[in-house]
């Protein structure tokens, strides 16, 4: 008798439907969601939900047959388009913006090609790269999780530790900031086989080797913006990238490679959109190129096996690029201070074509000379203060008199809250115009922040002190200058201190300074008075303007050394 079969052979019955990839993308993208809410607050769940809904609406009428009772949403793939687009705002994204990248992402990225396995582009991306474009400024207005400090771009405002930028602690789109919930949502997807590691770990891998061979921090190119968010959840989509291992590794490479140098030397800090964008349209080639398997060749065994190691070598080399950054953060800040300096020539000096020889005119103050050729452009200047908590690191750029034309906060250690205000441009554009023949109005131009007087008055210390070291006069009595030179008599000086004007009077007789007074100031008394007493000490001792602020009475002590060195001026 024969055997009948109800279908031809050979078949390969799939463990995976399209709706529970869809489902397993989406419950993957939960973390990040939750995280979302968590770091920028309830707005973010209109911004991934409304994105969802518009994108399933807007879908329905092409693709009628796929809604049923069933599946009221669909096959997924559009609730997946939607939930990875919303993911990719900024917080403050205007409301109308949903459901208009949903149209993009559905209509352009998708139904324009022919429909889910037809589009050779992402269609989140293609919606994603519309906006940034077409619409900066209703998409790219980034805040800092929990006060809304606005910067102009993701990463800017300030030097994040690496650990705030695992967390999630950071200005970013909504979805992309938390390293961890983002790896959490992708090892399920590894767990279940939903996804390999393959295009994640060389997109990761390369894009941190780019960013070492051009004097980049790798960890921090890593861990900043949405390359984890690309690498993990974008690259990786079925549609539009590469099927073989080998052109899986190779559409990886391209994508780390192209977000670092798009990044670098565009003016695109989205440079992981256009990245993947552009791999895309290499998928076919990639994969022409790259023969797989025959059919049967490779055992669930083995395949599982490998899925294992890819998993495992994933986790360990992440964990060790991670250990690397932690352990040498600060040889890999020294290493890469060029880097740093040449970001900040693009922003301040675009037509310039390099600098001369940094000068030192104080222990914390460092100035290029910045040139165009032979003409003179301005003045870069790296300069800091003891703030609330810790060093406030900046760097100023000024005109070729000596005029401000920018301020950004390099690094800082004050709270994620009130103190990382200084680092925002709102605050440090109050700067802009004052010029070295301003340098002691400085206090009296700036706006303190409420609730954050200690930090925002270091900061502008640091900034009064490196208009004064442009001064002529004061670039010929340094810091660190003795008093051997100086006539006998009695001088008398004065600077502002934390409240108002600290007054100084000190007597020179035979060289040395003999006396130091404090004539008159306005500061707490039980915190600037013992202050003063230590430092009088210091400078009579060791006869010299270079000795230690003293902990907790900065801008007192700062009053106090710049007052002296007025008169020493006059």
């Amino acid at each position: 008798m024969a055997i009948h079969y109800p279908e031809s052979g050979p078949h390969i019955r799939a463990t995976h439907s399209v709706n529970s990839l869809m489902r397993g993308v989406v419950v993957a993208l939960m973390p990040a969601t939750i995280a979302s809410v968590f770091f920028f607050g309830l707005y973010s769940l209109y911004l991934v939900f409304g994105t969802i809904l518009a994108a399933v609406i807007i879908e329905y009428p092409f693709n009628r047959q796929a809604y049923t009772k069933r599946t009221p949403l669909g096959d997924g793939s559009a609730v997946v388009a939607g939930m990875i687009l919303g993911l990719s705002f900024s917080p403050t994204s205007a409301w109308w913006v949903p459901p208009v990248g949903a149209f993009l992402a559905i209509v352009v990225g998708k139904q324009a090609f022919g429909g889910l396995g037809n589009n050779p582009f992402n269609p989140a991306l293609v919606a994603r790269a519309i906006l940034l474009l077409a619409l900066p400024l209703y998409v790219g207005d980034w805040v800092t999780p929990f006060d809304a400090v606005s910067t102009a771009t993701p990463m800017e405002g300030g030097e994040w530790t690496y650990l705030s930028l695992f967390l999630g602690n950071v200005p970013g789109s909504i979805g992309e900031t938390s390293a961890l919930a983002l790896l959490i949502g992708a090892g399920f997807l590894w767990f279940k086989g939903y996804i390999g590691a393959a295009i994640s770990m060389a997109f990761i891998v390369s894009a941190a080797a780019t960013a070492t061979l051009l004097g980049i921090d790798p960890l921090y190119t890593i861990l900043a913006g949405i390359l984890m968010y690309g690498a993990l959840y974008m690259a990786t989509d079925y549609v539009t990238s590469t099927m073989t291992l080998g052109a899986k590794l190779a559409f990886g490479v391209g994508c780390g490679v192209l977000t670092v140098l798009i990044r670098e030397y565009t003016v695109y800090p989205a440079g992981i959109t256009f990245a993947i964008l552009l791999m895309n349209g290499m998928a076919h080639f990639l994969d022409s190129r790259s023969p797989g398997r025959r059919f049967g060749a490779l055992s669930r065994a083995y395949k599982r096996g490998m899925q294992v190691a890819a998993l495992a070598a994933a986790t360990v080399v992440f964990a060790g690029i991670a250990w690397a950054g932690l352990t040498v953060s600060r040889s890999i800040q020294d290493t890469y201070v060029d880097a740093t300096t040449q970001q900040y020539l693009d922003r301040f000096f675009p037509n310039a074509d390099g600098v001369q020889p940094p000068e030192t005119y104080e222990p914390d103050i460092t100035m290029y000379r910045v040139m165009h050729g032979n003409a003179h452009l301005g003045y870069l200047g790296y300069t800091g203060a003891k703030g609330y908590i810790g060093l406030i690191d900046m760097v100023v750029a000024l005109d070729p008199d000596g005029v401000i034309i920018g301020t950004r906060v390099v690094e800082h250690q004050e709270s994620s809250t009130l103190g990382s205000r200084v680092a925002s441009r709102e605050w440090l554009a109050q700067f802009e115009g004052i010029s070295f023949l301003d340098s002691q109005e400085v206090m009296d131009r700036v706006d303190m922040i409420s609730g954050a007087t200690v930090s925002s008055r270091a900061a502008a210390t640091a900034v009064q002190r490196l208009l004064a070291s442009q001064d002529p006069a004061a670039v010929e009595e340094p810091v660190g200058a003795d008093f051997d030179d100086l006539e006998e008599g009695t001088y008398t000086g004065s600077a502002r201190g934390y409240s108002d004007q600290v007054t100084v009077e000190f007597t020179v007789q035979g060289g040395e300074v003999t006396s130091i007074s404090v004539v008159s100031h306005s500061d707490t008394a039980a915190i600037a008075e013992p202050a003063f007493d230590k430092l009088i000490e210091a400078v009579l001792s060791s006869q010299s303007l270079d000795v230690d602020m003293v902990s907790g009475a900065t801008a007192s002590s700062e009053g106090f050394l710049n007052a002296i060195r007025s008169a020493l001026r006059e």
